[in-house]
């Protein structure tokens, strides 16, 4: 006869699949989504990004260059690129608010939070510069903002960098607008004490203070006042006008030459000065 054994098999249960990606919100974050696998996930990066050596997160890829965007204003963010060729460490670090291209903006990290921190390690201004290394020890520089970002910080004025962050330097006349990004002109007509009895008209750079007849402007009193008490034998020389409208405006400087009061009226001019001092009418 024959033996027979029957060896029942244990049944196998697969375990189920645990979902990192719901267990933990932050996996992947902030550049990249976190895709569950059959027991296991992966982080799927966004452009310009590539996985970290944890596995968990993604970074930037290196030297990777994009736009540098000033704000992120609905109507006008597409319209405030500030350079078109940076990393996102070098708009970040200073004057962005957000890094992307084709309108597509990554926002800066918040100042001061942890992310900041990561990415600006030695804070606002400064970058890491990977061709220089103390004792193999990795570098921060300074962020050349003028350099970087040209006119586009400082309109009309001179743009001069410091450590860290810069000055925009304006002409007479002009103001610094942090705002704008740009120098802007003083109404100097807001101040009522600049043309005392006469009519200030702003004008760039300046103001013109247009007086009544008979009276002519005196730039060290900022008022009109009458023509015949203007000191007109004065050593002083300013710039003689050949042509002076009715609404107070000259024009056609004569000879390109400065000339005394006097010399003025009583030869050449129709108005003598920058602010245009109207000459008494000259006998045929």
């Amino acid at each position: 006869t024959s033996t027979f054994l029957f060896l029942p098999q244990t049944p196998h249960y697969a375990s189920p699949d645990i979902d990192e990606c719901a267990r933990d919100l932050d996996l992947c974050q902030p550049h990249g989504v976190c895709e569950n696998t059959e027991g296991s996930f992966v982080c799927m990066c966004e452009e310009g990004f590539t996985l970290a050596k944890d596995r968990q997160s993604c970074e930037e890829l290196p030297h990777h260059k994009k736009e540098c965007y000033l704000n992120f204003d609905d109507s006008v963010f597409c319209d405030s690129v500030l350079a078109t060729n940076v990393s996102r460490q070098e708009c970040c670090c200073s004057l962005g608010a957000g890094w992307g291209d084709h309108c597509e903006i990554y926002p800066c990290p918040v100042l001061n939070s942890i992310e900041f921190h990561t990415l600006c390690p030695d804070g606002k201004g400064f970058i890491l510069d990977e061709t220089i290394l103390n004792y193999g020890i990795p570098t921060h520089r300074d962020i050349d903002e003028c350099s970087l970002f040209g006119e586009e910080i400082c309109k009309e004025g001179k743009c001069v960098n410091t450590q860290p962050g810069y000055e925009c330097y304006c002409k007479q006349g002009f103001y610094y607008d942090a705002n704008l990004l740009e120098c802007v002109d003083v109404d100097e007509c807001l101040d009522e004490s600049n043309c005392v009895n006469g009519r200030c008209e702003n004008t760039r750079g300046s103001f013109h203070c247009a007086c009544p007849a008979s009276t002519t402007y005196d730039p060290a009193q900022k008022k009109c006042i009458p023509t015949s008490k203007i000191d007109k034998v004065t050593d002083r020389r300013d710039v003689c006008w050949q042509l002076r409208g009715e609404d107070g405006m000259c024009s056609s400087p004569f000879g390109g030459q400065q000339l005394t009061y006097e010399e003025c009226c009583c030869r050449h001019g129709k108005g003598w000065g920058y602010q245009c001092h109207a000459c008494p009418p000259r006998s045929p």
